[in-house]
Order: C-alpha cells, then sequence, then structure tokens
C-alpha cells in the first residue's frame, strides 16, 4: 500500500454526475480487470497503435500514490489533495513490447499549491542521474487553454494496479467525452472547486487517477486539468479545465520550513531565486495561459543542453522562450506558426532565442520551412548566430513567395567564450522596404565537430519523426537494454509494415529535421555529401521485413536495403549530396512481400568526401562534370557526330542499322538492340 494522503476528500453526488459516494485519496485502488478498446487498457498493448498517446504516456507519473503528469520539461502536475510536500515521483515505460515495467525516479520540489481555493499543485523535478528535469527524456504535454464542449473526445493516462494482469502499478489507457461543463467538485461554498465550473467526463476511472488530466484527442493537449473526484472502477471523473485554471485559480498562504497546508513553497521558490511573493494570487497574472511560476523557471534556466534542437512554434511553453516584439511578431501554437512583417530601412532581430545552449565554435545546419508574403526589393531574411557581440550569419535563400519552402543553412557559432543565441533577422534595403511572412519546424543540429546523431532518446529527437503518409507523429517506442548514454531511458522507432500500402508509398518513419543543406546545384560544385548510419533490429520472431532507408528530395535519392535481425545491426546509406532542399530520409519495406518491423535507432548523418563519377555512359565525350568539382575525359565521337554538352551527336550511320540494331552516336556502328 501507498502511503496515505493528507487530506481525504468526500465527492457528494450531485457534483459527481452519480449516486455513488465516492472517496478519492492518494491510495491507488487496483481496478478489477484490465478492459480493452480504451475502456481501461495497459497502455503498453496500444505501443504499436497510436503515437500521440504514446507520447503522453512517456510523461505520466505516480507521485506518491496519485497520477501525474509532466507538463514542461522540469515542471510535474498533480491534484492539490495529492499533498503539500516534496514527493519522490515515478515514470514507467515497457520496453520491447513486453510489459516488463522499467521504472525511473526523481525528485519534486513542491512550488505552489492552491488548495483549498481549487486543486492542482505544481512541482519542479529533477533527475537524480543527470540534474536535468525528467521531462527532456520522458516528455511532457503541453496546456489546451480552449473551453471544453459537451461531446468532445478525450483520452487520459492514469496510473494504478491491474489485478487481472497481476500488475502492482500500470499505465493505463482510458477515452471518453465531455458530458457535462457545469458541475461542482466538492459542493457548496465560495471557493473555485464549489463553484459549478467543472467538467464531468466519461473517461474510467479509480482511487489512484487523482491527478491524472485528460487530453484534448484532436490536439494532443491537455484540456481538463487533474483529476478531483470520480467513480470505484467505473466511468466517470470529475476536474476543473485548464482554462478555469488559468483565469480563475488563486494561491493562497506560504508552505515554510514544512509548516502550512498550502500555497506557495517559500524555501523552494527562494533557493531558486525567485521571489515567492510574485506567485501569491492569480497562476496567470500575464494570462497567456501559461503557469507563472513555471515560465519563469523555464526563461530562467533555458533548454537543456545538447546537439538536436527542435524549437518548432507547437509548444506555448517552448514559445516563452523566444523573445521577440509583439508588434512585429505573432506565434500561434495551435497553427504551430510565427508570423512577422519587418517594414525598415535597418536590421531588425524578428526573433530571437538566448536559451539553446548552442556552443562556441560548433558549425550547426539550422533548417526551417519559410513562406514569404511579401518581400520588396533590396529585402532579405537571415540567420544569425551572436556570441559575446560577434556574430555570424546566413541569407536565407528564398524561391518563391506566398508558398511554404524548405531552406536550411550551415553557420559557424562565433569562437568566443559563451554559448550563442539563435536569431531570425529581417533586412530592409531602403526605407520603403518590407518583408512579411510565416516560419515553422526550426531544428537546430550539429554538423562538426560532432556529426547531427538522432537517438529518440529526448523528447526533442522524438518530436523530429513523422508518418510520411499521414503526416502524423510517427511510432516511437521504448526498448530493451539502457539508454545509449546510460540513463533515463531507450527508445527507437518502429517501423510497421502496413498491407494497405504499396511499399514504394509506405514510409511509417520520416524526417527532414537533419536539416541537409542543399548547396551542390550548380554543375562543377563539389559541395557536400551526406551519409546516414543507424541500427536496425527486428521487433518480434514472426517478423519478415526486408526494410529500406532511403534519402530523397524533389532531385534525387539514394537508398540502402537490408534484412534485420535479431540482434541490432549497423546500416550506411551510400553518399548523398541533397539537389534542393527539404531531404528526408526515410525508413520503410524493400517490397510487398515484407510483413512485421523493426526497430531503427542511433541515426547518425554525417559529411563524407565527395565520390567522383568514375564511368563514362555510352554517348558522353568530351571533359564532363564528375560532380566533386572536377572533370573526367569521355573521348571523342565517330565519324559525322560531334560533341554537343558533353553529348555525342549528328549524322551517323548514314545508310540505316537494320531491324534489330541501333546506331551509336559516339562511335557511328550498328549494334544489337539490347533485350
Amino acid at each position: 500500500m501507498r502511503r496515505p494522503l493528507l487530506l481525504i476528500l468526500t465527492l457528494n453526488a450531485s457534483s459527481a454526475c452519480s449516486s455513488v459516494d465516492e472517496r478519492f485519496d492518494s491510495t491507488a485502488e487496483p481496478i478489477a480487470a484490465e478492459q480493452g478498446n480504451g475502456i481501461a487498457e495497459a497502455m503498453w498493448h496500444r505501443y504499436t497503435l497510436d503515437a500521440v498517446a504514446n507520447r503522453v504516456s512517456f510523461a505520466v507519473a505516480d507521485i506518491g500514490g496519485c497520477s501525474a503528469t509532466l507538463v514542461g520539461p522540469d515542471i510535474l502536475m498533480t491534484a492539490a489533495h495529492c499533498g503539500n510536500v516534496d514527493l519522490i515521483g515515478k515514470v514507467t515505460t515497457y520496453p520491447g513490447l513486453s510489459g516488463i515495467a522499467r521504472d525511473d525516479l526523481f525528485d519534486c520540489k513542491l512550488l505552489i499549491n492552491t488548495w483549498p481555493d481549487s486543486d492542482v499543485v505544481l512541482h519542479r523535478c529533477t533527475s537524480p542521474a543527470t540534474g536535468g528535469g525528467p521531462g527532456v527524456y520522458y516528455g511532457y504535454v503541453d496546456l489546451d487553454p480552449s473551453e471544453p464542449q459537451v461531446g468532445e473526445d478525450l483520452f487520459t493516462l492514469w496510473r494504478n494496479p491491474i489485478v487481472s494482469l497481476g500488475v502492482d502499478s500500470a499505465v493505463i489507457f482510458s477515452t471518453g467525452q465531455v458530458v457535462s461543463t457545469n458541475v461542482k467538485l466538492w459542493g457548496d461554498g465560495p471557493r473555485l472547486s464549489n463553484q459549478p465550473v467543472a467538467i464531468y467526463t466519461t473517461t474510467w476511472t479509480n482511487p489512484g487517477a487523482s491527478g491524472s488530466a485528460q487530453v484534448n484527442a484532436a490536439t494532443g493537449r491537455l484540456l481538463i486539468g487533474p483529476t478531483s473526484t470520480g467513480a470505484i472502477d467505473g466511468p466517470g471523473r470529475n476536474a476543473l479545465s485548464i482554462k478555469t485554471y488559468m483565469e480563475q485559480a488563486m494561491v493562497f498562504g506560504r508552505t515554510q520550513s514544512g509548516v502550512g497546508g498550502a500555497g506557495v513553497h517559500v524555501e523552494t521558490l527562494t533557493a531558486m531565486g525567485l521571489n515567492p511573493d510574485d506567485y501569491l494570487g492569480s497562476v496567470d497574472k500575464n494570462h497567456n495561459y501559461l503557469f507563472d511560476v513555471a515560465e519563469d523557471i523555464e526563461r530562467t534556466n533555458g533548454e537543456w543542453w545538447g546537439f538536436w534542437h527542435h524549437v518548432g512554434f507547437e509548444s506555448a511553453r517552448a514559445n516563452r522562450l523566444w523573445d521577440f516584439d509583439p508588434h512585429s511578431v505573432r506565434i500561434d501554437a495551435l497553427q504551430e506558426e510565427a508570423y512577422f512583417r519587418v517594414a525598415t530601412d535597418s536590421h531588425v532581430d524578428v526573433l530571437a532565442n538566448r536559451r539553446l545552449k548552442i556552443l562556441p565554435g560548433f558549425t550547426y545546419r539550422i533548417g526551417m520551412r519559410v513562406q514569404i508574403g511579401t518581400m520588396t526589393p533590396g529585402a532579405s531574411l537571415h540567420v544569425v548566430l551572436r556570441s559575446a557581440g560577434l556574430e555570424t550569419e546566413a541569407v536565407v535563400p528564398v524561391v518563391a513567395l506566398g508558398v511554404y519552402q524548405d531552406v536550411a543553412v550551415r553557420i559557424t557559432a562565433p569562437h568566443t567564450n559563451q554559448r550563442a543565441e539563435l536569431i531570425i533577422r529581417g533586412s530592409a534595403g531602403t526605407a520603403s522596404s518590407v518583408i512579411t511572412g510565416a516560419l515553422r519546424d526550426i531544428v537546430v543540429v550539429t554538423e562538426s565537430p560532432f556529426p547531427s546523431s538522432n537517438s529518440f532518446d529526448e523528447h526533442r529527437m522524438r518530436m523530429s519523426w513523422i508518418d510520411a503518409a499521414t503526416l502524423r507523429p510517427a511510432l516511437v517506442i521504448p526498448v530493451e537494454g539502457p539508454t545509449d548514454t546510460g540513463l533515463n531511458g531507450n527508445w527507437a522507432g518502429f517501423v510497421l509494415r502496413r498491407s494497405s500500402r504499396s511499399a514504394t508509398d509506405d514510409w511509417p518513419l520520416s524526417t527532414r529535421e537533419f536539416a541537409l543543406v542543399a548547396d551542390a546545384a550548380a554543375p562543377g560544385h563539389s559541395g557536400v555529401w551526406y551519409s546516414a548510419c543507424f541500427d536496425v533490429r527486428r521487433a518480434s520472431t514472426q517478423s519478415y521485413a526486408r526494410g529500406r532507408a532511403r534519402f530523397v528530395d524533389g532531385a534525387s535519392s539514394v537508398d540502402v536495403t537490408f534484412t534485420p535481425s535479431a540482434t541490432p545491426t549497423r546500416v550506411c546509406t551510400g553518399p548523398f549530396q541533397p539537389r534542393s532542399a527539404g531531404a528526408m530520409l526515410q525508413f520503410g519495406f524493400a517490397d510487398d512481400a515484407s510483413a512485421g518491423a523493426y526497430f531503427v535507432d542511433n541515426v547518425v548523418v554525417d559529411t563524407v568526401p565527395c565520390i567522383p563519377t568514375a564511368t563514362c555512359e555510352s554517348d558522353s565525350c568530351g571533359a564532363i562534370d564528375d560532380g566533386c568539382g572536377g572533370t573526367m575525359p569521355c573521348g571523342g565521337c565517330g565519324r559525322g557526330a560531334r560533341c554537343v554538352h558533353g553529348l555525342c551527336s549528328g549524322a551517323c550511320c548514314t545508310g540505316g542499322c537494320g531491324l534489330g540494331r541501333t546506331c551509336n552516336a559516339k562511335t557511328c556502328t550498328c549494334s544489337a538492340v539490347p533485350q
């Protein structure tokens, strides 16, 4: 049994939309049996079905017998009635589709507790192994501040034992709908939790589900806050929406030296250099639908260090790490875009991110999708890395107006003793110059001294992969063995054959976020060549999958086939030189006969030496481009033909060659047509 709750709360029948008198506390009571089809289903049974639910499940924790959700790299949200003390959090994954749990523990310090006004508490959590937040590895779920609608589809992930499976703490997946938006949590009274503003839903629940949030099935974001009350091993739970918490929840009082029932936690906040009094009152004083205390912590600490940064605009939390002029820039997290307008005769920093920990002297590839609406003559858009007053920059190539295009540039951060900041800058040539447009899907990856690497073991790495057929998130699941760094779990891409699709169109695991730079479009320019190496492993003994990986863009491609075995095998593609931006790395299958699935892990894309062309085509002549900035001699042409732009042409074989034979313009001889 887990330790009992400090507060035992009784739910009255009217607020539960039920005739049962339920009590919720922090003792996780077992549910009798797993129920499939998303009713009360063990999450590992859904790992190969639902990529969005997978992401949420990794971020769900057990904390003192309650369920909780990571809502930032180091911010954990649960119900206030679960207690007002520092706790140990536990996240659980099920490697290799086995159903065998792998638990990781982390320390959680209390930040704020809204009891008795409402029912949310925030902790700041750190991993004992790394000192970083567990959400860096296990991920986090963004908040959805929209108004819940009756009939809206939801799902939730929560923690409880399951008797029928003999499991003492399972991550459970349940779906449901919003039934009512005007119930009370506790009964009558002046507090927010006593007002008819809570949400009643049909998702399954049981004591121990307290604190679990409910996700908008359409957006994959937390729509309804920590569960406060609900049924006993059945459908039906009550909670306040994220919108209500942000607009109306209040923090009263202080907890100091372990004394105090709720409010701000003085020691924790003071130790972080924050003023506890700043977090009394409304939880969202600047009305941006984020918890003020979480926002301040993350803007102070910045992103966790690393060689891979996914900084698209889909996360309202991560968007606050950008600095910008709100008169010139608007970020829309739901549309995952940043809109900008620059009208000036000088340089203007459209967006600046000082919190990515970009390392001085490192060379990075920076990719993004750009849509330019207006660009008057003389105007341009730049990517800049700035450190200690020094800058390096690259011009963003713009091919067309009014459509999204993929771009990637290569920049070396200034050689200083300080980390660099990432800047998107507009430059206008005259007083009447204007640039307008939108940005999305920004990624920053190293090129040297370390090649770009994606091990799937961080949340930001997993965010980069999609299913090319659906454009939805790709399946990424936990796998056996320690992580590549020996810390915080291990994940791999899961490539599952779908018989409904031809193998030529089936690419379940794809990314363009290695940001390959297309700087080799001009003949005679050697540019940069790339190769990808990765581990592959058969997903089960029943799998027969001839895998295929390829680099592809609009103009060229290179691929490799392989047969995964029961143990990891290292596979590499041949050299690839992108001729246009937006090159993708994709994993699929070699033929329609393939079945089953395989894992992909530890993907590394590195630059490789250019390999010159060594063979002349049958009609080539003169000195032709060897693809590496040099030329290769291919000789002359036969009598009656001449060399034009490296190809033989002209009158040859004037008497004809006869049926079944053809004329070679290079040698002016007849030969049999190949069968």
